[in-house]
């Protein structure tokens, strides 16, 4: 078996092993290497296609591509700061070479390749938790789901103004209310134009029936946008929120009340929310009229534990030593000596006795912000060996939310 990274001549033949593997259409799909090539370059619509994404390929001893990931660079919030994060995508393999270990080949390679190339994190979607698991992605992100009559939504007195998204017309004030609806939330993508297209500038409200509207206050500063669609069955209107950001909770009620007029075409409301942000209160009567379930929105790994301990924010001052084991990337099997205060951090490798010891996936739940250090007696891969309040320090849990899907 040969892995290597593609070339685009060999694009076409990947595209056509994910349609099979996922059986799914591609309206991109062309008769020609060089075409289809041409297309997606020239008019990307998804972050697989852009030019800064790299296609590895697994092949047989007939040189016959079999499977194929798709690696794909972000810049995604953490812990104040922007990092770059690696997406995973389109991994696929033809029906009949499955679990030949194409696909674990792929990823000892990716994963090789994004340590060198500079990534601090790598984030996918996964078909199976369990499977992604081998290859040290552990759960990450939590979305919760909320379904709530219209009639239980507030009705309070704003200023300003909200406008639709018109096919073709700046997006720069939706960008903007996005970008300051995601500071501070770890892992919250940059969104360039193709992240946008995915979720919004692809749709004509007239063709495809998906509105979107952006609020600007009273000094016209762009502060809360939603998108949405209309699902309508025999038994209820049901409008489905599919991008939902606001700067404050007087940006939410505002969206809140804007939404709550709809109610001459809907019935219920659908929308996505991170779980740090309770809206209980915002709303009226609850029984019987407002549910909620909780999903896990992807699986998230560290690419660079040293960068990563590095770039963490922490609480304090104090010092403590973690020892980590990665059976995929050799560079992060270490015990490093972490030392933080005063807006300072330093990190170096020790051969000191380690406070804590985890292996790659419980490093990377806990140095996100999935989870804190009080889950240690119900996780595997972490044993606490001493300095137990600095490591509370460390380790706590954040805003932690990604709402792009790639």
């Amino acid at each position: 078996m040969l892995i290597r990274k593609l070339s685009p001549e060999e694009f076409l033949d990947a595209a056509k092993i994910s349609i099979l593997a996922f059986e799914v259409s591609n309206p991109d799909i062309t008769d020609s290497p060089e075409e289809y090539y041409k297309k997606i370059s020239e008019n990307p619509s998804t972050p697989g296609q852009e030019e800064t994404a790299v296609r590895w390929g697994a092949f047989d001893d007939d040189g016959k591509l079999t499977a194929s990931i798709v690696v794909m660079p972000f810049s995604a919030n953490f812990d104040g700061g922007t990092v770059p994060v690696y997406g995973i995508g389109d991994v696929s393999t033809l029906p009949h070479c499955r679990r030949g270990g194409a696909i674990r080949a792929c990823f000892a390679s990716a994963l090789k390749d994004m340590y060198k190339s500079g990534a601090v994190f790598s984030y996918l979607y996964p078909f199976s938790y369990k499977f992604y698991r081998k290859f040290g992605y552990e759960l990450s992100a939590q979305t919760v789901f909320y379904k709530v009559d219209l009639r239980s939504l507030p009705k309070v007195p704003y200023d300003g103004h909200f406008k639709m998204y018109e096919p073709g017309a700046d997006i720069s004030d939706f960008n903007e209310a996005y970008e300051k609806f995601s500071v501070g939330i770890n892992f919250m993508l940059q969104r360039g134009e193709v992240l946008w297209k995915r979720r919004m500038t692809s749709f004509s409200p007239y063709k495809d029936g998906r509105w979107a509207f952006v609020w600007h206050d009273a000094d016209d500063n762009p502060r809360a946008y939603f998108s949405y669609s209309i699902e309508k069955t025999e038994n209820e209107r049901v409008m489905k929120i599919h991008d939902f950001c606001f700067d404050s909770a007087e940006a939410l009620r505002v969206l809140l009340t804007f939404i709550s007029g709809y109610s001459s075409w809907s019935d219920y409301v659908e929308f996505p929310m991170p779980p740090h942000i309770p809206i209980e209160d915002f709303l009226g009567e609850l029984c019987g009229n407002v549910s909620r379930k909780i999903a896990y929105t992807g699986m998230l790994r560290v690419v660079n534990a040293k960068k990563t301990l590095k770039l963490a924010k922490y609480q304090g001052s104090g010092e403590f030593v973690i020892s980590i084991t990665d059976e995929n990337i050799q560079n992060n099997n270490a015990i490093f000596a972490v030392k933080f205060g005063e807006g300072k951090t330093e990190v170096e490798i020790t051969d000191r006795a380690p406070d804590i010891e985890t292996d790659i996936r419980a490093f990377s739940k806990l140095i996100s912000g999935a989870v804190d250090l009080e889950c240690v007696n119900f996780s595997e891969g972490i044993v606490v060996n001493s300095n137990t309040e600095t490591l509370k320090k460390a380790f706590y849990k954040k805003p932690l939310w990604i709402n792009d899907y790639f």
